[in-house]
């Protein structure tokens, strides 16, 4: 049995990801396109990436 997606951090519209995601992971919502990040896989959990500055 699958867990059900998470929701986007944005829009709150349900995003699919891999069964196999590590933290660290991106992944794009395909409701408003925003880049996600897997900060953690038990619970799974989201979060908006944003790029580091260097």
């Amino acid at each position: 049995m699958s867990e059900p997606s998470p929701a986007c951090t944005e829009c709150g519209q349900p995003v699919p990801v891999p069964s196999d995601a590590t933290p660290g992971e991106l992944v794009i919502c395909d409701h408003c396109g925003v880049e996600l990040e897997v900060v953690s896989i038990q619970p799974l959990t989201l979060a908006i990436f944003e790029e580091e500055e260097k």
